[in-house]
């Protein structure tokens, strides 16, 4: 098919099966889809496509992410073992977290632009508020069922007493 000449009915299809959790390139396999050169020209192209694409990768994220729930009860039910729960949990976390890097990513990036005539002071509570808004939609969706991820946390917060103790002035 010509890229061109593909109903955007057609697109609206892909994106929903893109959008249920399919790659792009596997929905392109189907035989009702333009192959996924002819997709991605399009893409190129036309910013609304591409901009429909990413959210439809978006939602692509959520439904891995939800799959964990699934991984969880097959392990619960003894279907499959830990080692194979923990490589698959990994990958899917990372793949959400590529996905969907506002909800799932691991680094937080804001970008801020001041001129020397703007008050830094308004500019960096900007910031503050950018970081608590994000800080409260991580935590809105935050898979209460992710035991490893507070263990980790809860790793972080741990305090090394060697290091105090060398941090601490001997007395003499």
């Amino acid at each position: 098919m010509v890229a061109h000449r593909i109903p955007d009915k057609v697109f609206d299809e892909f994106f929903e099966r893109v959008a249920e959790g399919r790659s792009g390139s596997s929905v392109s396999k189907d035989d009702d889809m333009p192959a996924w050169s002819t997709v991605w020209r399009r893409f190129v192209k036309d910013q609304t496509m591409m901009d429909k694409y990413r959210t439809a990768l978006e939602s692509r994220g959520q439904v891995y992410a939800d799959r964990l729930d699934e991984l969880d009860d097959m392990l619960l039910k003894g279907f499959i073992t830990e080692s194979a729960h923990r490589t698959l949990s990994d990958n899917i976390k990372w793949r959400s977290a590529r996905m969907t890097p506002n909800v799932y990513g691991d680094k937080a990036q804001i970008d801020v632009k001041a001129s020397p005539s703007e008050d830094y002071i308004k500019v960096l509570q900007q910031v503050n508020q950018t970081i608590e808004m994000r800080r409260a939609n991580a935590i809105e969706h935050q898979d209460e069922r992710d035991t490893q991820a507070q263990s980790l946390r809860a790793h972080d917060d741990v305090v090394n007493q060697d290091q105090v103790n060398i941090d601490v002035p001997k007395a003499t």
